[in-house]
């Protein structure tokens, strides 16, 4: 059940994206997007914690202490909140905001394909189990 509706988001995010790579490209100066709102954003959006934990959850053994979890889930914060930071800081360069305003398109189409590739994978991987 857990495959399915994980395949099933994929595959929501997947037509999110295709969407958005239809829409008429913005105009330059129409969004200011900041490094304290790109942070902000970064910062509330839990997938890079999710990720660092899943990696985590690998090393630890099922005898793992408290004191060890802690110290890793600490560690796997910090990694989540550094990274949100560099993207943060990367996205609020104008340079930078104008490349990925030219290549949007291009990248929306590149991660709809991505999930949806994934989002199926995970319902034939469902199907099979």
């Amino acid at each position: 059940a857990l495959r399915v509706a994980g395949g099933a988001y994929l595959l929501w995010l997947a037509w999110g994206a295709w969407r958005v790579s239809k829409e008429a490209p913005e105009t330059a100066g129409k969004q200011r997007f900041t490094f304290k709102g790109g942070l902000i954003f970064n910062c509330l959006n839990p997938k890079a914690l999710v990720a660092w934990m899943a990696a985590l959850s690998m090393g630890l053994t099922p005898d793992a202490g408290t004191a060890q979890l802690v110290v890793a889930t600490t560690a796997c914060g910090l990694a989540a909140i550094a990274i949100n930071l560099c993207v943060a800081l990367a996205f609020s360069r104008p340079g930078v905001m104008s490349v990925y305003a030219r290549l949007k398109r291009e990248i929306q189409i590149i991660s709809s394909g991505l999930f949806a590739l994934s989002g199926l994978a995970l319902l034939r991987s469902a199907a099979k189990s």
